[in-house]
């Protein structure tokens, strides 16, 4: 058991300052865990085994072949080919890739083909990585199920706190009923048989000094309204009994009519219309949805939006009847939303407790500051969380990785079926587009011969660029050498075709 304390002033709106004076509550609740012990261990745990089996995953279907692919790739195009092995890989595209290595291979080393060039049914590197978000996916569901939904549990002490709270606001409208009905009773002991002069008047302090009121007036014996103060009236004109009391009157309004009355001295009444506001101000002192509802159980008032004259969910009802006996009923139960706190107040006492009304409140258990709430949270978010990381890592290694090699697969798929047409470019610079490059030299040294292999760089451009032919350059004509002197000519002759030939001196050369 632990005490709890609760700790208010005293003030008053008639003296300035602190009175110096407290009220101190203290009650001894007993401490709940959240859950059972070791609770959180199971999840973290089937956490663990998922990630290392998602890890193990991705790594045997995809990284591992791919990392071989690019290793057997770079040596294929560097021109190793006599002392290169293409290895084969159970994972679907990355084995079509290595197809068309083999194949480029066999054919420019002029030796058969080391494997066979058909596919195999393996993996695809998709469901490898939709297994994985699959299974933290599941993993989410699971704790959404075992821990995000299991029940919590209420103490006593929560039970009897909403209790006591649903009791004074009861408490509270029923006073608020009766004084209004006092109200009147006591103007209408101020008038005598010959006249109501000092009624107008009355009635105007009676607004102005009470919230409690929507409009007062007097009805004739027709029941029709007279010197009304405040609103329009909503109470359908009709004669009422001789007797005061509260009424209650559906109307043409859309809203329940809820009003007191009470006979004059000269056969008139005196009626003052309550304001369902102001007792929705009342009923919001106790916790949660709370209804004010008939005999009938049928909606009256409430804190939220109601439809008037509604009846009660069923969920409720059997908790309103148990009040019913004249003690409040507080129970944990399955409410309208879900698991929820269930009081029932009947109002007792004076006018308003001869109307058989009651006062229900609903608050779901989640509303509650209990321990478990706050596990239920912890769990929700870590479930989105971990959810919404598969979906990210699933859509990144789609993009960056799946897709990508897929490309590349059915590039290669071209060129084991003898089109070397189209270029092959890279889309990332990672080692699927090195994987790329390499498909690429392989293609271009089967259509312009092995000289290719070796030093040749990327292919430059985008994949979007069109392919054009170059015209063909013809080789340039042969220089012709000097012709040597004849016989005939003399040695000056000779001289002269010498500087002939000899290049002039640069301008500066001559200048010095």
């Amino acid at each position: 058991m632990q005490p709890t304390v609760v700790y208010a002033p005293v003030s008053s709106s008639r003296v300035n300052g602190p009175l110096g004076l407290a009220v101190v509550s203290v009650v001894r609740a007993p401490v709940t865990d959240a859950g059972p012990g070791g609770n959180g261990m199971v999840p973290a745990l089937a956490l663990g085994g998922v990630a290392v089996f998602g890890f193990l995953l991705v790594r045997l279907v995809l990284i591992g072949p791919v990392r071989r692919l690019r290793k057997d790739a770079l040596a294929i195009a560097d021109g190793r080919l006599m002392k290169t092995r293409v290895r084969r890989s159970r994972t679907r595209d990355v084995d079509r890739i290595a197809v068309a290595f083999e194949h480029c291979r066999s054919d420019l080393g002029g030796t058969p083909a080391r494997l066979d060039k058909r596919r195999r049914m393996g993996m695809a590197p998709w469901f490898a990585t939709g297994i994985t978000a699959v299974a933290v996916l599941g993993w989410s569901g699971g704790v959404l199920v075992t821990v995000g939904m299991q029940d919590v549990a209420v103490p006593d002490s929560v039970l009897s706190s909403a209790r006591n709270q649903t009791t004074t606001a009861t408490d509270a409208l029923r006073r608020s009923l009766n004084d209004g009905l006092a109200d009147l009773m006591s103007i209408a002991s101020l008038t005598d048989r010959n006249g109501n002069v000092d009624v107008r008047s009355s009635l105007d302090e009676l607004i102005a000094g009470q919230s409690r009121y929507r409009s007062v007036y007097l009805v004739d014996q027709a029941g029709r309204a007279t010197s009304v103060v405040g609103r329009e009236p909503l109470r359908t004109a009709e004669p009422l009994p001789a007797e005061p009391g509260l009424r209650l009157a559906r109307g043409d309004a859309p809203v329940p009519v809820l009003f007191a009355q009470t006979p004059l001295p000269n056969g008139q009444a005196l009626v003052g219309e309550f304001d369902l506001d102001h007792i929705a101000r009342l009923l919001s002192r106790a916790p949660g949805s709370v209804r004010l509802v008939d005999n009938g159980l049928r909606t009256i008032a409430a804190t939220d939006g109601f439809i008037a004259f509604a009846d009660l969910s069923v969920e409720l009802r059997d908790n309103a009847i148990r009040s019913g006996a004249g003690r409040p009923v507080a129970r944990a139960q399955d409410g309208t939303a879900g698991r929820a706190v269930v009081v029932s107040a009947p109002l007792r006492g004076g006018a308003s407790g001869a109307l058989g009304w009651k006062v229900v409140a609903e608050q779901p258990v989640t509303d509650l500051a209990l321990p478990g709430n706050e596990l239920r949270q912890g769990a929700m978010v870590t479930a989105l969380v971990a959810a919404l990381l598969a979906l990210l890592l699933f859509g990144w290694q789609y993009l960056l990785l799946i897709r990508p090699l897929r490309r590349v697969a059915e590039a290669a798929d071209e060129i084991v079926a003898g089109r070397y047409k189209s270029v092959v470019y890279p889309q990332h610079q990672d080692q699927i587009g090195t994987i790329a490059s390499c498909l690429e030299i392989c293609r271009q040294a089967m259509t312009d011969g092995v000289r290719r292999l070796g030093g040749v760089r990327r292919p430059s451009g985008a994949a979007t660029d069109v392919t054009e032919m170059i015209a063909v350059v013809p080789p340039a004509p042969p220089k012709q050498s000097p012709k040597a002197p004849r016989r005939g000519q003399s040695q000056g002759t000779r001289q002269a075709a010498r500087k002939s030939t000899r290049p002039s001196p640069s301008p500066a050369r001559r200048g010095r």
